[in-house]
């Protein structure tokens, strides 16, 4: 089956069982922002929430919508991957056939660390869909140049006040010119160089496949 999706400030919000969830790759559990949500069924599967209500302040700023919590990594390996039709506005769990457009195999099975190039140079970048905008976390990728001021982001820690510089991402073959954020000293991090997600990337739809182990996207 399908599920309504809207974009949203750069965000993947779906429509489950009438409720808002954002779809986060960085997110390793689904996560729940409603007092007395502890659940929601996808394709016919029950699957467990992690409660965190203090998120829900900062979905709402991220977004402007109800978003009551978080659709995670649990489910996209549990059911497959997912399919995002941004031209129908339709999500679909599972493996689905391949389309054209770019395909980028998975580097490490599962992981979703992959190279990517921030203004031309190498780098380790970590698939997120929960930023948006590329968080630069090795400084010395940043034009200082292509400074254009200063912002507030919503994260789930708190609005992280920062520095946003233009630029260009490459990923998959493909180039995009992007607003990226220099990282702060008390956001989350796992190493990586930069953490992207891939709406920059895909007009037409992406797809994040775990059964085929790939990214897709047009």
């Amino acid at each position: 089956m399908t599920y309504p999706i809207t974009i949203r400030n750069g965000y993947t919000i779906i429509e489950i069982e009438g409720k808002k969830f954002m779809l986060d790759t960085g997110a390793s559990r689904s996560v729940s922002a409603m007092d007395g949500l502890s659940s929601v069924k996808i394709e016919g599967r029950e699957f467990a929430l992690v409660s965190y209500p203090m998120l829900a302040d900062q979905l709402k700023a991220a977004t402007g919508l109800p978003v009551v919590g978080l659709v995670g990594l649990d489910v996209l390996k549990t059911l497959g991957g997912i399919e995002c039709d941004l031209e129908r506005g339709a999500a679909t769990f599972g493996s689905l056939e391949n389309k054209e457009g770019a395909t980028v195999p998975f580097e490490t099975p599962n992981d979703f660390h992959f190279h990517v190039k921030v203004n031309g140079k190498e780098a380790r970048g970590f698939f997120d869909l929960g930023a948006p905008k590329p968080m630069i976390d090795k400084h010395d990728l940043i034009n200082e140049t292509l400074y254009e001021g200063q912002v507030s982001e919503p994260s789930a820690t708190g609005n992280i006040q920062t520095a946003q510089y233009g630029g260009t991402l490459e990923f998959g073959g493909v180039t995009r010119t992007v607003h990226m954020l220099r990282s702060v000293r008390d956001m989350m991090r796992d190493g990586s160089d930069v953490y992207f997600g891939i709406l920059p990337f895909a007009e037409k739809y992406y797809a994040i496949d775990l059964i085929r182990q790939e990214i897709r996207f047009l």
